[in-house]
């Protein structure tokens, strides 16, 4: 029986019996003590209810009637077995069990009900209930234990302590989750290690700092170890093995790997000792716990004053070195021509004036180093630069046997700085990189964002023993060599307010440009007229990750003499969308962008290799750009390149049965010097004419091409 108030009003009546005039007394009796405390006090929601299980009718009923009194809902049952056949998969808030029910004991039923979650807390009742009975109550985890018959004073009692528990708890419960949404959301690493140094946790912050999803770290033993710089391992391991055994904290600067292969300067630090657990064996689990600060900003930022101090001191000495030398060296020149004048055949007097010049040019190198520089801002795509520096060098790229491998970000922010400078700091950088390199060997250029910053990173190979100091390279004192004109870059990037730095990798010279995402320099000059410096573009398509057409014409060329140089094989797939006609003429605008934008995802995705490269060819067509790769190789990415799309399952005009499709067609040539970039084309068309015939959704890959054939028309 469910009591409700409503109920218990009915049964207060008269004519309900000797038993209802009990009841109703004991309503009365229990609704006075009751009356001192509002009701509101005792209630936690309008929905909580109260189990009540005892084989005694008169205490059940009047149990229920003061369950009601204080805000609940009771409901009651005579025995075990009914209880939990009738409770199966519903919830209460609390249980008054009793110790001596039939057929199954109180304290057998208790561990039941609290096991599938069904009770939160049990309150035993017993009218005669002994030590050992309170003892395993305890053990059982019981709440209370109440003596029957009990006086409305000690039920009034436990509701009001039941209350404030349940208050505790869920204030816990919400400074819990108070503390874990801080932990997840600050701007750090929060780590937690296992004994092995193996990762037990690491908040969200993981996704944003090191590009990798808390999950999949997690999942990894001992990631945090394997994201450390390669440098920094024994380092760090070291640290944190005495930290744990010790629990004496830790702190270190040292480098993270991020996913995208950059590298995130940071501070490591572990926290005091957390309190060791136990496994079930009752052997002892030690953990650390600890953070870790990206402060590549900081990092960045001091080398640039370090840098800006540099230059500072030696345009102070340069200045003073090159006035002191200059007046002895006029005279000495003056004279040693003299003196050539007047004996034209003493050979000595010839290297005077050969030394004298030659220390004239120095002189003149230290000036210019130190002069100040103009510069315009305005909006420049890093990436755009990057390619339009690649393809200037390509000839020298060729000479020299080697090639340039780029790998670009394609959400990279445009920045304000000044565009030339840029391009003539890139300049710099590739040539020194191919003048490093032996024939057949790569330069590697990445662009990425990191924090307030857009990096361009220069990756190139060292030979065998070859150890390059820092210090020296870019002072302006070089005659020449491999150094090709660092020392300006380095003032330039400087006065941009940027950063230009090296670093020796294992087998590896890698320069580093840091430009700021703002505004760059103060003391650099905005452009006279903006508009007119909008032929920079923009390297990639808007909201898609195609090349434009421009952009990728040029480099198609590019790698066709790469191909021709390499002895390399080059494949060229034309992709075109099936029924676009008939699919632009019956939606949106923005739908069809929407749609030719997942189209463009899916292709890039589907082509992997970031040498691999995508392009616009009009509103409906892409073009992929396969370097390295043959026919076989061809086909088969153009086949996972129809399937991918295929399973986007777009639909064609809002009708799910039919969805959108592509095309493609596919050329694979050894490239030769008469072959160019539109005979590619061409050919691709042609396959793509014969995809098209075998019902559209296909794929034909070609090999070699017909120079002048006629392209079909699709």
């Amino acid at each position: 029986m469910l009591f409700t108030k409503k109920t218990l009003a009915k049964t207060s009546q008269p004519s309900m019996g000797c038993f209802s005039e009990v009841l109703a007394r004991g309503f009365e009796f229990l609704s006075e003590s009751f009356a001192m405390a509002s009701v509101s006090e005792y209630r936690l929601a309008a929905s909580d209810r109260i189990l009540i299980i005892d084989d005694d009718p008169t205490a059940r009923e009047a149990l229920a009637v003061a369950v009601v009194s204080a805000g609940f809902d009771p409901v009651p049952f005579e025995d075990a077995e009914t209880a939990l056949a009738q409770t199966e998969g519903q919830a209460f808030c609390l249980a008054f069990v009793d110790v001596n029910l039939p057929h199954m004991s109180g304290l057998d039923l208790a561990p039941i009900l609290q096991k599938d979650e069904r009770v939160l807390d049990v309150i035993f009742m017993s009218s005669r209930g002994t030590f050992d009975h309170l003892l395993t109550a305890i053990k059982l985890g019981a709440y209370d234990y109440l003596r029957k018959p009990f006086r409305p004073s000690e039920l009034n009692l436990l509701f009001k302590r039941y209350t404030e528990r349940v208050g505790f708890r869920r204030s816990v419960a919400e400074a819990e989750q108070r503390h874990q949404d801080l932990i997840q959301s600050l701007p750090l690493l929060v780590y937690t290690l296992d004994q092995n140094l193996e990762l037990k946790f690491i908040n969200r912050s993981c996704r944003t700092m090191l590009g990798v999803e808390p999950e999949a770290a997690m999942g990894t033993g001992q990631w945090l170890l394997s994201r450390v710089h390669l440098d920094d391992q024994d380092m760090v391991r070291s640290a944190l093995r005495a930290a744990m055994d010790s629990d004496q904290p830790c702190f270190l600067e040292c480098r993270l790997m991020h996913g995208n292969g950059h590298v995130v300067h940071g501070i490591l630090q572990s926290l005091p000792g957390a309190a060791p657990d136990h496994d079930n064996s009752g052997n002892t689990r030690r953990s650390l716990e600890g953070i870790f600060v990206d402060i590549t900003d900081r990092v960045i930022l001091e080398r640039a004053l370090v840098q800006n101090e540099k230059l500072k001191t030696l345009g102070a000495v340069s200045a003073e070195v090159a006035h002191e030398v200059r007046n002895p060296l006029m005279s000495i020149a003056g004279f040693a021509r003299r003196l050539s004048n007047s004996d034209p055949d003493r050979p000595e007097v010839g290297i005077i004036l050969r030394e004298s010049k030659r220390l004239e040019q120095l002189l003149a190198r230290i000036g210019n180093y130190l002069r100040p520089m103009r510069a315009q801002q305005r909006p420049v795509d890093l990436n755009t630069v990057v390619l339009d520096c690649v393809a200037m060098l390509q000839p020298e790229l060729n000479d020299g046997q080697v090639w340039a491998g780029l790998d670009l970000d394609r959400s990279l922010p445009e920045i304000r700085t000044d565009a030339d400078g840029v391009a003539q700091v890139f300049i710099n950088l590739v040539r020194n990189g191919i003048a490093a390199l032996e024939p057949g060997q790569a330069l590697h250029v990445k662009t990425f964002a990191s924090g307030a910053n857009v990096i361009v990173e220069f990756r190139n190979p060292l030979r065998p023993g070859q150890v390059i100091n820092p210090e020296h390279l870019f002072l302006p004192f070089d005659e020449g060599g491999q150094h090709f004109g660092l020392p300006v870059s380095y003032r330039m990037i400087k006065n941009m307010g940027g950063l230009l730095a090296f670093m020796n990798e294992p087998g590896q010279a890698v320069f580093t440009v840091s430009l700021p995402r703002g505004h760059g320099h103060a003391s650099l000059e905005p452009p006279e007229d903006e508009a007119a410096l909008e032929e920079n573009g923009h390297c990639f398509e808007d909201a898609s990750p195609a090349l434009t057409r421009r952009r990728f014409d040029h480099l198609l060329e590019r790698a066709l003499k790469s191909a021709v140089t390499q002895s390399k094989p080059l494949s060229l797939i034309l992709v075109d969308v099936d029924h676009f006609t008939e699919f632009a003429r019956f939606t949106t605008h923005q739908d069809m962008g929407s749609a030719l934008n997942r189209i463009g995802h899916a292709l890039d995705q589907a082509l992997g290799d970031p040498c691999r490269l995508l392009g616009r060819h009009s509103i409906q067509e892409y073009v992929a750009l396969l370097p390295g790769t043959d026919a076989h190789g061809a086909e088969r990415i153009a086949e996972r390149m129809r399937a991918t799309v295929a399973n986007l399952a777009i639909p064609y005009n809002g009708d799910p049965s039919r969805i959108l499709t592509v095309s493609l067609g596919g050329v694979s040539v050894a490239p030769a010097a008469e072959i160019q970039g539109r005979d590619l084309v061409e050919e691709a068309n042609r396959s793509l004419y014969l995809a098209k015939q075998k019902g559209r959704n296909a794929v034909h890959v070609s090999v070699g091409i017909s120079l002048g054939a006629p392209g079909p028309g699709l």
